[in-house]
């Protein structure tokens, strides 16, 4: 079958939602060898992604999570995978010689400002190699351990408003995948389909997205797979998060359907700055970076985690707009809700008898 698959690949031909579907299927269940699978996930990246192909992958994923929580009024926030970015990706978003990232972790704030000011966020996201700066290399520096058993990521969300959950601990007979995919060294149908296949029935997300040509598959494929409404974003500069240095595309799905649009900082009254007032650096610095931020320091840094969190704020729900969004994620920061939740995850997240120490 997977043979059939690269053949169809290799002749420029998009593979049939039930086809993707029993493809990924068998390679998360370990039946796909991983010569055939490098080679056929290599092909579909040079072809180009398909709706169609996206939607039978996210079905698998689905299909492959343990279940452990579903929501009503939650969505699911998911960041970059880092462990599988294009050479051209790495130059733009880490620093040279692996000594730091080219942003701090935006989305790891977001998601505790976002909790803060009364969101439930579900954070999915797969290991990167030890060399690059994850954002569960910056989770352990804040005091947080990211490899929770998903019941106590279960019970971190319903006391804190925000889990972290990775690939890893859901769906371990996927390990082989995870090394192709790591050995592969650029992004694959994985990282697209993998954020809009979350394992707790969200019916919300908010995601950044690498490549402009992933907003115009946004809306098919996540209704396809059960989203209801979200937004993705793709910014200047700052690629997979919204961005206060330059232009963000948005494409904002909803009820009646979907807009993309253009969104400046200014239009929030936010300052707009260069990419160097935003750098990021190791885990430890930007671990630093996010508890300033959280204590209330003002600044650029603190404006681009606003600007996320108004955003993820209306996509979930939260907010009817931005400028609302803006306002509760202020209120978030000042009232030192957002810190708190971070004092509480960490606490949470280190129970002794529940955390799984990383490989």
């Amino acid at each position: 079958m997977v043979a059939r698959c690269l053949r169809a690949v290799i002749q420029g031909k998009d593979l049939s939602e039930r086809e993707a579907y029993l493809m990924v299927r068998a390679m998360l269940r370990g039946k796909v060898d991983p010569v055939h699978m490098a080679a056929v996930l290599t092909a579909m990246r040079v072809k180009g992604l398909a709706a169609s192909e996206l939607v039978g992958a996210g079905l698998a994923l689905k299909e492959s999570f343990e279940p452990w929580v579903r929501l009503r009024d939650g969505f699911l926030s998911l960041d970059r995978e880092e462990i599988n970015l294009d050479q051209e990706t790495m130059d733009r978003t880490f620093l040279p010689n692996n000594r730091g990232t080219a942003t701090f972790n935006v989305s790891t704030a977001t998601a505790l400002v976002v909790a803060g000011a009364g969101g439930r966020v579900v954070r999915h996201a797969s290991l990167v190699p030890s060399q690059r700066v994850g954002t569960e290399h910056v989770l352990r520096e804040l005091g947080i351990q990211p490899e929770v058993t998903p019941s106590l990521a279960r019970r971190c969300l319903e006391e804190t408003g925000v889990a972290f959950l990775y690939s890893s601990s859901l769906y371990p007979a996927s390990r082989l995948v995870h090394q192709v995919r790591r050995q592969l060294g650029f992004r694959t149908l994985f990282n697209v389909a993998g954020p809009l296949s979350n394992p707790c029935g969200a019916s919300a997300v908010y995601l950044g997205v690498y490549e402009v040509s992933e907003l115009s598959l946004f809306p098919e494929v996540a209704r396809a797979l059960g989203v209801g409404r979200g937004i993705m974003v793709h910014g200047e500069s700052t690629l997979d998060e919204a961005s206060i240095t330059g232009t963000t595309l948005l494409c904002e799905l909803g009820p009646c359907g979907s807009d993309t649009r253009e969104l400046l900082p200014q239009d929030l009254g936010l300052r707009r700055c260069s990419p160097e007032e935003i750098r990021g650096g190791t885990a430890r610095q930007n671990a630093l970076v996010i508890r300033d931020i959280l204590k209330g320091a003002p600044g650029p840094r603190r404006d681009l985690v606003l600007l996320n969190s108004a955003l993820a704020l209306k996509a979930c729900g939260r907010a009817l707009d931005e400028r609302e969004g803006l306002a509760m994620a202020v209120e978030s920061i000042d009232s030192g809700a957002a810190l708190r939740t971070l004092e509480l995850l960490g606490r949470l997240s280190n129970e002794e008898g529940y955390f799984r120490k990383a490989e």
